[in-house]
């Protein structure tokens, strides 16, 4: 199961890189229209996304090991696993939504 986790903390963190290096990546950007993506301030919000992914990578796998050391059986540390990054992901994405528009 570490291997598991530790694979999913860092295809967290590789995404991360993924989305500064292109940040077509980011969901529903590339469908913007060209005068909606002026409006976008894609360096902060891509430097954001990068932070919050490389966060939440690092922060799964620190619950992991801290969960792991409490001895929870392996379907209580997925369960906690799977909430923080999709609570993270969420909380993630409202903060980003308006944050990093153009004034």
């Amino acid at each position: 199961m570490l291997l598991g986790q530790i694979v999913l903390s860092l295809g967290l963190i590789g995404c991360a890189f993924l989305v500064e290096a292109f940040p077509s990546l980011i969901a529903g950007y590339h469908m913007l229209s060209k005068e909606e993506k002026e409006k976008i301030e894609l360096k902060k919000l891509s430097l954001f996304l990068k932070w919050a992914l490389i966060a939440l990578g690092v922060f799964s796998l620190i619950v992991y090991l801290v969960l792991d050391a409490l001895e929870l059986k392996a379907h209580y540390i997925f369960l906690v696993n799977s909430t923080i990054i999709v609570l993270g992901l969420v909380v993630g994405s409202v903060y980003a939504k308006n944050k990093f528009r153009k004034k």
